[in-house]
């Protein structure tokens, strides 16, 4: 019996079938990769609509949070014209939802975004930017020629002989926490401070 090469001849039945092994395991070598690739491929699509996802969220605020910022908004706007000139005064706010930065400008200031053109402006925006404010924010004037926002916090670091220290701190990026927080509010005659510290802040 004689077979040809890379095959095997298969004799029954008064016939003769020839078997191409060689094409055959060609195939099952290239199978394994060819899985391989695709799952790769998958995982990698996975991954960055996943990214793409998490980042729309991020930006895309729902109808829900959207009035809750157009609430807190008009209670702190509510506070500062409360005030007088030379008054300050520590106002409490809770049960804020989503993921929201207060952001402030004075009219003097030229950075400022164009909504805030004819006067000065505090603002609420998924990000502590003027472009933010700008595009995706919901704001109220606020006549001042300077209004600043500060977040006060603790930052830990470690000492020459490698213990760990708290010292005090401050960032204008004023995040808003989703629960129970105070803010600080000082009136000057053309300046206004809004103030949040941290929990643990004051016990330093």
């Amino acid at each position: 019996m004689t077979t040809g090469k890379g095959g095997r001849r298969i004799e029954g039945g008064g016939k003769t079938n020839f078997v191409n092994l060689s094409s055959s395991n060609k195939k099952a070598d290239l199978l394994p990769d060819n899985v391989t690739s695709v799952i790769i491929a998958v995982l990698v699509l996975l991954i960055f609509a996943l990214g793409t996802l998490t980042a729309c969220n991020r930006l895309t605020k729902t109808d829900e949070e959207k009035e809750n910022a157009k609430t807190l908004i008009t209670n702190i706007e509510t506070k500062i014209n409360s005030l007088n000139a030379g008054e300050s005064n520590t106002f409490n706010f809770q049960d804020f939802k989503g993921t929201w930065y207060l952001a402030a400008w004075g009219k003097e200031n030229p950075n400022r975004p164009n909504k805030c053109f004819q006067s000065g402006c505090i603002c609420i925006s998924p990000l502590p930017t003027s472009e933010s404010c700008q595009e995706n924010g919901i704001k109220r004037d606020i006549e001042a020629k300077e209004i600043t926002t500060t977040y006060y916090y603790l930052l830990s670091t470690f000492t020459e002989g490698g213990d760990i220290e708290s010292i005090k701190d401050s960032t204008p990026q004023l995040q808003i926490p989703q629960k129970f927080f105070q803010l600080e509010i000082i009136k000057e005659t053309d300046s206004i401070k809004i103030n949040l510290y941290s929990n643990d802040y004051n016990d330093e």
